[in-house]
């Protein structure tokens, strides 16, 4: 290897760990949200699904951190966990599905944004190839939430939903999203 392959190395190591404190720092953060309910005695679904995610999501952080400290240059560690993150947050939405709140699963305001936050993360690194793979990673996942929402639930049927809390479904709005 030559001096440019090794400066590379130690800007891809530097950025990785960039990007796991800030992922233990967000995921710690967003524990918040859910934890704030607790005190007010407003627990709900979306509260104890919250709290699960995110607890889950400091812990996976917590662990990530770890390995990037610890350990040398992983070349698909970055890739894995931008894949991993913004699947934390699909898993979050399809749990909604599961809990038969397919509204919340789609039209979440609140947990869809998390995507936001994990595609940005990713963009610290010094990989487009994690970007794109977060991206797509995303899309996708929420595509097949969305597709089963909308196969398995009669989303704008007035008589099960209204007055639609999270909103009415909309192919469109979901796509502009």
């Amino acid at each position: 290897m030559n001096s440019r392959d090794d400066l590379l190395i130690v800007a891809s190591e530097r950025g990785e760990l960039l990007v796991a404190k800030i992922r233990l720092l967000l995921a710690s953060i967003l524990l918040l949200i859910p934890l704030s309910s607790l005190p007010f005695g407003l627990v709900r679904s979306e509260s104890l699904v919250g709290f699960a995610i995110t607890t889950t999501g400091v812990v996976l952080a917590l662990c990530v951190y770890l390995m990037v400290r610890w350990a040398r240059h992983w070349p698909w560690l970055g890739l894995a966990t931008s894949a991993l993150d913004v699947t934390l947050v699909s898993v979050a939405l399809a749990t909604f599905l599961v809990l038969d709140q397919p509204h919340t699963a789609v039209n979440s305001k609140v947990v869809f944004e998390a995507y936001f936050l994990a595609i940005g993360a990713t963009c610290l690194r010094y990989d487009r190839r994690a970007c794109v793979v977060a991206g797509l990673v995303a899309v996708a996942e929420y595509l097949a939430i969305v597709w089963t929402a909308d196969t398995f639930w009669a989303l704008n049927e007035t008589e099960l939903y209204a007055p639609f809390i999270y909103g009415a479904f909309n192919w469109s709005a979901q796509i502009s999203s």
